[in-house]
């Protein structure tokens, strides 16, 4: 049976995306701006939205039904660097709409929450490590 974290970490990642997904829909205009320079902002956009929503739920997945730990360390890394590349739209989320910028500032702190949730006591036994350490 998995424990509360690996659930609750399942749970946080998928409400994480959705999240992210309304946030990048109703931001998508300005979004698209910021591609233009590179190529047809739209396509690369798209195809940047997609790549990130499949690895995040690929790594869930090893994660949350494999008990990979080389997953569990991947998503950690991703999601830091997630957060600091999420922190200089905090400088212009005055340019957001408002429920995008919401939306951003949860899907951080979702982001923290779900880091945390990996490393609780009860996890150590999902990962393979050994609950004698915690007396």
């Amino acid at each position: 049976m998995r424990p509360a974290s690996i659930v609750n970490f399942e749970r946080v990642v998928l409400l994480l995306l959705a999240l992210s997904a309304i946030a990048v829909a109703l931001d998508w205009d300005r979004q698209v701006q910021a591609f233009r320079p590179i190529a047809n902002g739209s396509a690369i956009l798209a195809v940047a939205v997609a790549i990130m929503f499949g690895a995040y739920l690929l790594l869930m997945w090893l994660i949350s039904r494999r008990r990979s730990v080389v997953a569990k360390w991947i998503y950690v890394v991703l999601t830091v660097l997630s957060l600091a590349a999420t922190l200089p739209q905090f400088l212009e989320i005055g340019d957001a709409p408002l429920v995008a910028a919401a939306m951003t500032v949860v899907s951080s702190v979702l982001g923290i929450v779900s880091i945390y949730l990996l490393f609780r006591p009860d996890t150590r036994g999902w990962f393979g490590g050994s609950d004698d350490r915690l007396a």
